[in-house]
């Protein structure tokens, strides 16, 4: 892998305007990082724009250094997904960004827009793809780098990186650890995308080769499962307990005489400290 690396370091890169969409802390790890390693490594290579969510704006990323303080602070132009994006570049990157982005805007960018997808493609697409795959007692599950097209979750796949999927840990646990995956995956990855067109293989291809049936979850697909019955197995309920805890504000229940008692996972050990 190190060999690998030092390879694309020593290329010359063939994406020089580079657009950037980010939210969420790993967002701007992700940006800061990119930034980091075009000062150090690609002094020809220019981010000429990022764009942020509009919900973000006046929170903070990080200990108050969120994605559009410090792009302004290195005059790097700064959107949000109502702003028209004129700009044209080589290559677009994507990380936690959470709108859908114009097909016309995509076309601007002569080698596409690359977005980490927090799931194996193509087996699940969407949003809330973690509590699913725990509700569907996946062994594994992964991150995805892929170049967005008009549809969601649809393009070209160029890598999955893939995780055992424990059995004894909330869906908010398991996104922690995700998120640290996540970050190492970019950093193995950003050198790459600076210096060349990433190979890629259609889903299409994949879908045939492996006999894969996608799965595709709305943001509202988890809405309708926080009831809990006590006539279901203990396993079917620590799963589901374990899938539906991920919001702080929403946990799962069980009705009893019109009173709801929320679920929570804890350690016996711990609790009885």
């Amino acid at each position: 892998m190190k060999e690998e690396l030092k390879e694309f370091n020593n290329k010359k890169p063939v994406n020089k305007r580079i657009f950037y969409w980010g939210s969420k802390p790993l967002g701007y790890k992700c940006f800061k990082h990119l930034l980091d390693i075009i000062s150090k490594k690609y002094k020809d290579v220019k981010i000429i724009g990022v764009c942020i969510s509009e919900k973000d704006i006046g929170k903070d990323g990080i200990k108050g250094q969120d994605i559009s303080r410090i792009a302004k602070e290195k005059n790097i132009p700064v959107f949000t997904e109502k702003d028209p994006i004129s700009l044209k570049g080589d290559l677009g990157i994507c990380v936690g960004y959470p709108h859908k982005i114009p097909l016309k805007t995509i076309r601007k960018f002569k080698n596409g827009v690359i977005n980490l997808h927090f799931a194996p493609l193509p087996y699940y697409r969407g949003s809330k793809t973690l509590s699913h795959a725990i509700l569907n007692n996946e062994k594994m599950y992964g991150l995805s780098f892929h170049y967005i097209d008009e549809s969601l979750d649809t393009g070209p796949i160029i890598a999955v990186n893939w995780h055992k999927l424990p059995k004894d840990k909330t869906a908010q646990e398991i996104v922690k650890e995700l998120e640290r995956s996540a970050f190492d995956f970019f950093k193995d990855y950003a050198s790459r995308m600076i210096v060349k067109k990433l190979p890629s293989v259609n889903q299409d291809v994949v879908i045939k080769r492996k006999k894969i049936i996608p799965k595709f979850y709305s943001r509202d697909s988890l809405d309708s499962l926080y009831r809990i019955s006590l006539d279901w197995p203990f396993e079917k309920i620590y799963r589901t307990v374990r899938a539906l805890t991920l919001d702080k504000n929403k946990l799962p229940y069980i009705e009893l005489g019109g009173k709801r008692i929320y679920l929570s996972i804890g350690n016996n050990h711990e609790d009885s400290k």
